[in-house]
């Protein structure tokens, strides 16, 4: 598999990994140049890049990560019922954080975030801008990688379904 090289930015509060981490398992070697290098842990951070096919740190170690995709809040915003599907607050990021977990998927939804097409204030915009972000910053201080995923979108004045 091949991967664009692209950059990585920081937005606020957000660290954005520019390439798709399918399954959170990649920053893979190539056939052609094995990888003896052992990845550095991760706690503290310390900033993950692209750099050529690999993820590293700014010390230029190389990182692997392992993670999970935190489903829900793609689409629990939209019944008014909350924003997460489960638990969300500091025990379930200690659990994570137990089973060894790196990284992070948290998917979005475009309505909810910007707070349109009629969906309930207390599960959209300000409201699920800043859930995310309280999320986020637990995550990110206990040295674990947020991939935000544009999950849901839809044009104009349809609902992202």
């Amino acid at each position: 598999m091949a991967y664009r090289r692209q950059s990585v930015r920081t937005v606020g509060f957000v660290t954005r990994i520019g390439i798709a981490l399918v399954a959170v398992g990649c920053a893979t070697s190539t056939a052609t140049t094995p990888s003896t290098a052992t990845p550095a842990p991760l706690r503290p951070l310390g900033g993950v890049r692209v750099v050529a096919d690999r993820l590293v740190r700014a010390d230029g170690a190389p990182v692997q990560l392992g993670g999970v995709g935190w489903s829900g809040t793609e689409y629990q915003c939209l019944s008014g019922r909350g924003i997460f599907a489960g638990p969300a607050g500091p025990n379930a990021i200690s659990a994570m954080a137990g089973w060894h977990v790196d990284a992070v998927r948290v998917p979005l939804n475009e309505d909810c975030w910007l707070g349109i097409n009629r969906l309930p204030q207390s599960s959209s915009g300000v409201a699920y801008r800043s859930a995310i972000a309280a999320v986020v910053r637990q995550l990110e201080g206990r040295g674990i990688v947020v991939d935000l995923d544009l999950h849901w979108s839809a044009p104009g004045s349809q609902l992202a379904t």
